[in-house]
């Protein structure tokens, strides 16, 4: 288990920054689509007041106006899916996260122990050359 963690710890390290950069990828996707919707309703806006100045273009603007709205209904179904993915790859992270904590942790108390262990060790030693030396300095006086 002492080299088990520290693998565990770098294994977790490395999930964690997979998922961010998948949690990055839905985002950008996310974002693409949120530019795309906003560009085609601009378009939109721009194509009715060119009919408004320009009302003999009327002839062709149902056919694009149902062709925008039926992009934009398209759009807002993929924003909603878009939008879904980020926010399950935000939990997956999380977890991974949460899991990368939790080896940490682990780790840092394996750590602290042996640091005790170690510390233990040496005291029980020093106080056993310290017993010796009031042995020997005891039992020297006794002979004296």
């Amino acid at each position: 288990m002492r080299r088990a963690l520290p693998i565990l710890v770098r294994l977790s390290r490395w999930r964690v920054k997979e998922r961010q950069k998948e949690l990055a990828a839905q985002q950008a996707i996310y974002d693409a689509l949120l530019q795309e919707d906003e560009s085609l309703r601009q378009s939109l806006a721009r194509e009715c007041d060119i009919l408004r100045q320009k009302p003999e273009v009327g002839v062709t603007f149902g056919a694009y106006l149902q062709a925008g709205q039926s992009r934009r209904r398209a759009l807002a179904r993929a924003l909603r899916e878009a939008e879904e993915a980020v926010e399950k790859s935000r939990t997956i992270l999380l977890e991974a996260f949460a899991e990368q904590k939790r080896y940490e942790i682990a780790q840092d108390k394996k750590q602290a122990e042996e640091r005790q262990e170690e510390q233990r060790r040496a005291t029980a030693d020093l106080d056993e050359i310290g017993a010796q030396r009031h042995r020997r300095r005891r039992h020297g006086q006794g002979t004296i």
